[in-house]
């Protein structure tokens, strides 16, 4: 199939560069449910030369998902691991010695980040570039346990539970029902045009692994390991390559993107009517790019079919109820009621 869309500044061809930096987008692909609400934010991206999907899947549709997102734009590449044998989140860490281009900067989306604040790559790339002793630097991500930590310290939002610095915190990754008050929390700050306000100052992170949803690195350090990682690629990459290093991690708290899920509050959020938001904020994007891309992408996407991606009668009832008042879903379920209104309390 021809090219039909080339957008960006010539895909592959690195015609121009981001002050001196060539600039890679990594993706370990590939659930196109989610990946259609990336890759708009991605290929629209001007400072962006590339973005290398990492195959590791071996569901047909999606694979054909990513080919035809191939066909269809210059910037994609997909890259394959060489043995061919897939095994999740175990084989991602062989993909980063492909990533270790010198002169580069590389940032790493998880296939379900599905919103990218406007101005992003600038702002993040520019910290990026201003901190080159920082090992990985991350953006603000929401639904990320770190980055809900800090918000609550920040006082952005009120938990009656404390929510820990840990990676696997009980609320800030453990708990579906949190996640989708946060990602509602979320909204409501998008609604209010209050996304600046919850922003804080750069934080240093040292010995303390972080889900690694979105972060960047340069191509030259990793060349210094040639981007060895071993199948705990989050432990090894944000604790003991940067130790080993004598280098620290740190978090740019000057722009955001918003995390879909966790493997343990996917089912609930894919049964909730999130997706469908998510992708109306890419339909009334200001740009008009954004949008054109996700039609096309629409078009050269596989028949969707996971059941889990479709929303619950309780889950379309709860979606209603912002549109039509219905007070008598609060004792849908006793546990559901408790965790309303005795835990999940957020202020705008």
């Amino acid at each position: 199939m021809d090219k039909k869309f080339d957008i960006g500044r010539g895909g592959l061809v690195h015609a121009n560069m981001y002050k001196g930096f060539r600039v890679i987008c990594v993706t370990p692909a590939g659930r196109r449910r989610y990946m259609k609400l990336l890759a708009p934010y991605i290929l629209s991206a001007a400072e962006v030369d590339r973005w290398d999907v990492w195959v590791n899947t071996a569901d047909a549709d999606d694979i054909q998902f990513i080919d035809n997102l191939a066909s269809e734009f210059d910037k994609v590449n997909p890259i394959r691991k060489e043995d061919g044998v897939i095994n999740g989140f175990k084989t991602i860490g062989w993909f980063f010695c492909t990533a270790t281009e010198s002169n580069t900067i590389y940032i790493r989306f998880d296939d379900d980040i599905v919103w990218i604040q406007d101005g992003f790559f600038e702002t993040f790339l520019d910290y990026r570039i201003n901190n080159p002793d920082h090992f990985l630097v991350f953006p603000i991500i929401i639904n990320n346990a770190i980055g809900t930590h800090l918000l609550q310290q920040y006082k952005f939002f009120s938990h009656l539970q404390y929510i820990t610095a840990h990676v696997y915190d009980d609320w800030g990754w453990r708990s579906p029902e949190f996640a989708l008050k946060l990602h509602e929390w979320f909204f409501e700050q998008l609604k209010n045009d209050n996304i600046d306000s919850i922003k804080f100052n750069s934080t240093l992170i040292s010995l303390n692994r972080m889900s690694i949803n979105c972060m960047s690195w340069m191509g030259d350090e990793f060349s210094k390991f040639d981007g060895s990682v071993t199948e705990e690629e989050e432990e090894y990459l944000t604790v003991i390559k940067p130790r080993e290093m004598q280098k620290t991690n740190s978090i740019c708290g000057n722009t955001i993107v918003s995390h879909f899920a966790f493997g343990t509050q996917r089912e609930l959020l894919d049964r909730s009517d999130l997706l469908q938001r998510y992708e109306l904020l890419i339909e009334s994007n200001s740009s008009h790019e954004i949008a054109t891309i996700l039609n096309i992408l629409k078009k050269i996407s596989p028949k969707q079919s996971e059941p889990e991606s479709k929303m619950g009668v309780k889950e379309r009832l709860k979606a209603w109820s912002r549109v039509i008042p219905l007070p008598w879903l609060t004792w849908i379920s006793l546990g559901e009621c408790y965790r309303k209104f005795k835990h999940l309390r957020f202020k705008n």
